[in-house]
């Protein structure tokens, strides 16, 4: 799971930078990636 988001962020570089690492919460696994101004 934690590969496949970092991948995604990887993917979405051009668009906006990831503000912190992948975060399990309970089952779920979150990534929070702010837009590039």
């Amino acid at each position: 799971g934690k590969d496949v988001l970092l991948k995604f962020a990887q993917a979405l570089k051009e668009f906006g930078e990831f503000e912190k690492n992948p975060k399990m919460e309970g089952r779920n696994m979150g990534i929070v990636i702010n837009p590039k101004a």
